[in-house]
């Protein structure tokens, strides 16, 4: 579903009759177990991946070597006995200052969720907006299936490097809300994505247009709250520490703000146009942010 569009809120009350989301019943629970097996995938490789390849340069802000505190000698000389020196020998401690952490990791996991999400948006740039009749969306379901799931499977894989960026970042800050906005930010995706692979089959004007606006909710108004979190996380830790600039941070509550009265989109359409403020605002601020952040034991 194209980001951005405004909704009239009257289509809710179809969604809150059971009788007239009965006839797909069966595809939403094919949905959700779809979903839950493949955000259990998604974190289930981010654990595994920040366990495989941690930095050892993180493992301590620095590290003291005193050779005297248990040999009495460097142990990278040869040892001299006493009797041919002068004066006992004495080593001051060494300090080895840490290696700040690359940023190729973040920005690697940022340039490809950038990439992803607009391929996705370029892909379904015709799809019908929420205000669109039922035989629309059906007719663009018939007519362009292709479009339909290849977009799909852009906004799936993009969850993958949003949900390792968050992992970076709270990896950075230390503080887990960025993990936990980009993982529930990721699962928000992933829903949108089989809604709208199911909706590319459906068969029926009615299910077609509940399905189109099962993706809407979830890859637009569920996503801009849920990203709010990971934006809010990042700005929090920023301000605390002193890890990000402050021109970042600002624009970062500004956007975080604005995902969070989008959760008013269904009851008030106007709130639809912080969707997109926050969708690609988001995109430019988290870019600026891969360039900017600095880890929290880095900060002057």
């Amino acid at each position: 579903m194209t980001v951005g569009a405004v909704m009239n809120p009257a289509y809710f009350a179809r969604l809150a009759d059971p009788s007239a989301i009965g006839a797909f019943t069966g595809a939403v629970i094919q949905a959700l177990g779809t979903l839950t097996a493949i955000v259990a995938g998604v974190i289930a490789g981010v654990v595994a991946g920040i366990a495989a390849v941690t930095p050892r340069r993180q493992r301590a802000a620095a590290i003291t070597v005193n050779a005297t505190a248990t040999t009495g000698r460097d142990r990278t000389t040869p040892r001299v006995p006493e009797i041919y020196r002068g004066e006992p020998m004495t080593t001051a401690p060494t300090t080895v200052p840490a290696t700040a952490p690359s940023k190729t990791p973040l920005l690697a996991a940022v340039f490809s969720y950038v990439a992803l999400t607009i391929a996705y948006v370029v892909t379904n740039r015709n799809t019908p907006q929420p205000t669109a009749s039922a035989a629309e969306v059906l007719q663009y379901g018939q007519t362009h299936p292709t479009a339909i799931m290849l977009g799909a499977v852009l906004l799936a894989a993009a969850t993958a490097p949003l949900v390792w960026s968050a992992a970076v970042l709270q990896r950075r800050l230390r503080t887990a809300i960025p993990l936990i906005g980009g993982v529930s930010a990721g699962a928000a995706l992933i829903a949108s994505a089989v809604f709208g692979w199911l909706g590319a089959s459906a068969t029926g004007a009615a299910r077609a247009r509940d399905l189109a606006d099962l993706a809407f909710m979830s890859g637009g108004v569920a996503f801009a709250v849920t990203f709010a979190v990971l934006i809010a996380g990042v700005t929090a830790a920023g301000m605390r520490t002193g890890t990000l600039p402050r021109a970042v941070t600002w624009t970062g509550l500004a956007i975080a703000v604005a995902g969070l009265l989008a959760v008013f989109t269904p009851v008030a359409a106007g709130f639809g146009y912080l969707l997109p403020v926050v969708r690609f605002g988001g995109l430019i601020w988290l870019v600026s942010v891969a360039f900017t952040v600095k880890s929290a034991g880095d900060r002057p």
